[in-house]
């Protein structure tokens, strides 16, 4: 078999998206949420849970619904900041393995 070769480019919007897929799927992110969800309508006063103003629940419910977009963004941060992840990686796959380069230096 000859030796093949992929070379493939990493976006922001492609690791936003793999980035929400993994935390949606763990458990404690979907309860989170699903809290966030139902302390904020009942902040709002969509299900009336409280006769009060209820402005903690509102706010704990925003941050809750808030946690994985604002981890996503810090992330999406530190990866624009070292251009070294968004180089080119070349993969060259051969019948004793596979090879990754990234710009000029292999890993």
């Amino acid at each position: 078999m000859e030796d093949f070769s992929i070379t493939t480019r990493l976006t922001g919007k492609e690791y936003s998206k793999v980035m929400f897929i993994g935390l949606y799927k763990k458990p404690r992110i979907i309860v989170l949420t699903i809290l966030g969800v139902v302390l904020l309508l009942g902040g709002l006063k969509i299900i009336p849970f409280y006769s009060d103003d209820p402005y903690l629940e509102i706010i704990i419910g925003l941050y809750f619904l808030l946690i994985s977009p604002i981890a996503v963004l810090r992330t999406l941060k530190q990866l624009r900041s070292d251009p070294m992840f968004l180089d080119e990686i070349t993969y060259t796959f051969g019948e004793g393995g596979f090879k990754i380069i990234r710009s000029n230096s292999v890993v």
